[in-house]
C-alpha cells in the first residue's frame, strides 16, 4: 500500500497518512480508511491515485470544505491539502493527541509533535488543545466513542474540559451525534464510558430526560433541549454522584480511594434453586461487579450530606438504570451464566438500539409518579409515557424510522414479559397466553426476553428468589420460542381471508383480522388441524359480532 500511496506523489510533493490510520496502524490495526495530507494540489494526487488503484475519484462538498476521495479495491482515501505552513501546523488544528501523528509516505518518518505515540502506548486520550471542543462540540462525544473503542482513558485534562464544555454538544448536527453515540453503544464494554459520560454531564446534556432519575423525583423534571439557549447549566454532578455511589453500594462494594489495590474486587454469589441445583451466574457478577468497582474507583464522588433523605428513591432509579445496563451488556457479551445455557440470539445491528432502550426504559417515572393513600410510590404507565418521550428523542437525534421504532417498542412493552410472567403464578397453564404474546412480539420477542431479564436483575445488588424465578421464566420462554413457537408459525395457513369470503359470503372487514389471529393461535396451540375446525372459531366470531 505505501508504494502505490508513494507513487503517486508528485515530484517534491509532501504527502503524509494522518490522523486514525497512523493512529490505528500504530495499534497494529487495519486502518478503515485513511486520511492523506498534502502539499499543493490533492485533486492531482487524487487522480493519480485512482489511476494506480483502479479506483475512482469522487469530490464533495465546495471550496475550503471540499474533500476529496478516492475509492477503490486497496481501499478508501480521503485526500486533503496540508493545513498551514507546514504538517506540523495541520497536526495542531486536529483533536486528541493520538490523532495528531503524521506518516510520512516518503521515507515513513513519523512526525508527532504533541506525543500521540506515548498516549497510545498508555491507552489515554488526551486533547492537543482546550480548544478543540469549542472548535468542534461533536469531539465531547468522540472522546469517549474513541476510548469505548480501544478501551482507553480519559485523561483528567480530558474529562475537565469536557465537564466545562459540555452544553455545547447541541451545538452540532443530530446525524454526527448520533452516529458518535451509536458507535459507542456498538462496543461490547461500553458501560463504564456511559457512566463517565453522566459523571462529566455530557450524557445529560444529550439527554436531558435522564436528568430527573438522579434527583428527587418531587421536582419538576428540566424540559427537554430546544434550541441552543435552553442547553444552560444542567445542575447535576453531587446529586448523579451520590446516586451512582448508593447504586454501587447496594452491590456491596468495598470501596477505598487510598488502596492501590482492591481488598474485594468483586462480590461472588451464588443463587439456589428449588430444585437444590445452583444457578451458578458467579462470573456474570464478576464482570459486573470489577467492572463498575474499577470505573467507581476512577471517578471522584462529592457526597453531599445535604441532599438528604428524599433522594434514596430516585438513587435507586439511576442506578438501577446503569445496573440493568451493565447486565444487558453482559447477557449480550455471552457473559451470562446458566444450567439452561439460553445462548440468546438476536440480530447484532439491534445491539446499540437495545442498549440505547434500556438507558432510557424509565424516563416515563418522573411524570408518571404517584404516591398512594399508604404512601406507596407508583410508576403506572412508565412504560407507556416511557415510550412517548423516547419517540421525542429519537426525532431529536434524526435515527433512522427504523431505529425509533425499535427503541419506542422495547420501552412500550418492557413490562410485557413480567405481566406474563405474574400471570403464569396464579394461572400454571398459559400457553395460549404464551403464544398471544410470541405473536404481539414477534421477531423481536428475543430482544424484549433480553432486555427484561436485564431490567429485573438490574432490581437488586444480590438477586432475590423471585428475580431468579423470573430469569429462568424468561430463558424458558425464549427456548419456546424458538424451538415450538416459530417452527409452528412458519406452517402456512389453515384458512385464508379468501376462504371467510366464500364461506360466509362476507365482504373484508377488520374482523377478518381477529377471526385470522384467533385461528392462528389455536392452530399454534394444537387445537384444530383443519379446515372445518377453523371455520367453526370463524363461525362463532361472526355470530357472536352479529
Amino acid at each position: 500500500m505505501y508504494s502505490l500511496l508513494k507513487q503517486a506523489a508528485l515530484p517534491d510533493q509532501k504527502a503524509y497518512i494522518v490522523g486514525g490510520a497512523v493512529r490505528d496502524i500504530l495499534l497494529n490495526k487495519k486502518p478503515e480508511d485513511i486520511d492523506i495530507a498534502v502539499s499543493e494540489d490533492p485533486k492531482k494526487y487524487g487522480n493519480r491515485l485512482a489511476k494506480i488503484t483502479s479506483g475512482r475519484l469522487i469530490t464533495i462538498g465546495k471550496d475550503q470544505k471540499k474533500i476529496i476521495k478516492v475509492v477503490s479495491r486497496k481501499g478508501i482515501f480521503d485526500i486533503s491539502p496540508i493545513r498551514g505552513y507546514s504538517i506540523k501546523e495541520d497536526l495542531a488544528l486536529r483533536d486528541f493527541t493520538i490523532n495528531a501523528i503524521a506518516l510520512n509516505i516518503e521515507d515513513n518518518s513519523i512526525t508527532d509533535p504533541f506525543l500521540g505515540a506515548e498516549d497510545i502506548k498508555n491507552k489515554k486520550i488526551a486533547p492537543v488543545s482546550e480548544s478543540i471542543f469549542k472548535k468542534d462540540p461533536v469531539r465531547l462525544i468522540r472522546a469517549y466513542r474513541i476510548a469505548a473503542r480501544y478501551n482507553f482513558t480519559i485523561s483528567k485534562t480530558t474529562f475537565d474540559l469536557i465537564k466545562k464544555y459540555k452544553n455545547l454538544i447541541t451545538e452540532s448536527a443530530a446525524e454526527r451525534i448520533t452516529k458518535e453515540l451509536f458507535k459507542i453503544l456498538d462496543a461490547p464494554l461500553s458501560c463504564r464510558y456511559i457512566i463517565r459520560m453522566a459523571d462529566s454531564g455530557l450524557l445529560f446534556s444529550i439527554f436531558p430526560e435522564l436528568f430527573p432519575l438522579t434527583k428527587n423525583l418531587s421536582d419538576s423534571p428540566p424540559k427537554p433541549l430546544q434550541n441552543k439557549k435552553e442547553c444552560s447549566e444542567l445542575k447535576h454532578a453531587t446529586i448523579l454522584n451520590a446516586g451512582i455511589e448508593e447504586a454501587f453500594k447496594e452491590l456491596k462494594f468495598e470501596h477505598n480511594a487510598e488502596a492501590k489495590q482492591d481488598t474485594k474486587p468483586y462480590n461472588d454469589f451464588e443463587i439456589h434453586l428449588h430444585n437444590k441445583e445452583s444457578c451458578s451466574i458467579t462470573r456474570q457478577a464478576k464482570i459486573l461487579n470489577a467492572e463498575i468497582h474499577g470505573v467507581l474507583r476512577g471517578l471522584k464522588f462529592e457526597h453531599n450530606a445535604e441532599i438528604g433523605q428524599d433522594t434514596k428513591l430516585c438513587k435507586r432509579i439511576f442506578g438501577h438504570t446503569i445496573r440493568a445496563y451493565n447486565l444487558l451488556e453482559t447477557i449480550l457479551n455471552g457473559d451470562f451464566n446458566s444450567p439452561i445455557n439460553p445462548a440468546f440470539i438476536i440480530d447484532k445491528k439491534n445491539i446499540p438500539s437495545l442498549k440505547l432502550a434500556i438507558l432510557l426504559h424509565d424516563i416515563g417515572k418522573p411524570a408518571t409518579k404517584k404516591i398512594d393513600a399508604d404512601n406507596t410510590v407508583t410508576f403506572k404507565g412508565h412504560d407507556k409515557k416511557g415510550a412517548e418521550i423516547s419517540k421525542k428523542i429519537c426525532k431529536r437525534l434524526k435515527t433512522s424510522s427504523k431505529q425509533t421504532d425499535y427503541i419506542t417498542f422495547i420501552i412500550k412493552n418492557h413490562l410485557d414479559t413480567l405481566y406474563l410472567f405474574q400471570k403464569n403464578r396464579i394461572e400454571p397453564d398459559t400457553k395460549e397466553a404464551e403464544i398471544k404474546f410470541f405473536i404481539k412480539h414477534g421477531d423481536r420477542t428475543p430482544d424484549l426476553l433480553i432486555h427484561t431479564i436485564a431490567d429485573i436483575l438490574g432490581k437488586n445488588g444480590t438477586p432475590l428468589q423471585r428475580d431468579m424465578d423470573f430469569v429462568f421464566f424468561g430463558i424458558k420462554l425464549y427456548n419456546k420460542f424458538q424451538n415450538q413457537f416459530l417452527p409452528a408459525k412458519s406452517l402456512p395457513p389453515i384458512i385464508t381471508g379468501a376462504d371467510i369470503i366464500k364461506k360466509f359470503h362476507l365482504k373484508p372487514s377488520p374482523l377478518f383480522a381477529k377471526i385470522l389471529n384467533k385461528v392462528e393461535i389455536a392452530q399454534i396451540n394444537e387445537k384444530i388441524t383443519n379446515k372445518a375446525e377453523a371455520l367453526k372459531i370463524a363461525e362463532k366470531i361472526i355470530f357472536s359480532n352479529s
